[in-house]
């Protein structure tokens, strides 16, 4: 941990960025302290509720609010919150009367692992596909896994993202109408 810190530290200074734009609770704490810390801006990017220190979804996964009342206080230091849902939006005022922007999520998240290009245009007219962007735990995988083995006509189709690990594809490769 004192490498990465060390790391971050060291390339955030010698670049002298007008801003920094990160998603963890680490590089939050970081850039707060760092020398020349008036030289930049910082924007905290929100993908999940999860990874807010407030409100019902707090400490939801591991790893992404360990110390809910000194981000808390950390985040509201920041100079501006993206976050990628009005979902999010809507619960970062809600559980944390927290204002934020919302700024739709680049779709090169989503580039196709094979051809490094974008996902192919499926057009679901006439179609019985169902699709999922990044299958894991906390986006409903138990649901997406139980209606594919219970309509096995039906062909399912997924994009794999962060929450996409080793163990999720292994379930999905299993099922023989999944893609």
């Amino acid at each position: 941990m004192k490498t990465l810190i060390q790391v971050f530290s060291t390339q955030i200074t010698a670049f002298n960025p007008t801003h920094v734009v990160f998603n963890d609770p680490l590089t939050l704490k970081i850039t707060s302290v760092l020398p020349k810390r008036d030289k930049f801006k910082r924007v905290a990017m929100v993908h999940t509720a999860e990874q807010l220190p407030f409100g019902p979804y707090c400490n939801g996964v591991p790893g992404h609010c360990i110390s809910p009342k000194a981000e808390d206080e950390l985040l509201r230091e920041v100079d501006g919150i993206w976050v990628v849902s009005k979902a999010l939006q809507d619960y970062a005022k809600t559980y944390g009367n927290l204002d934020t922007t919302f700024l739709v999520h680049s779709p090169l998240t989503y580039l196709d692992t094979k051809t490094g290009g974008f996902p192919s245009i499926r057009n679901n007219v006439n179609k019985y596909e169902v699709g999922m962007i990044n299958p894991c735990p906390h986006k409903g995988l138990s649901i997406l896994l139980a209606l594919a083995k219970r309509l096995p006509d039906i062909k399912f189709v997924v994009w794999k993202s962060w929450g996409t690990g080793p163990e999720v594809i292994e379930k999905l490769r299993s099922l023989p109408n999944m893609q």
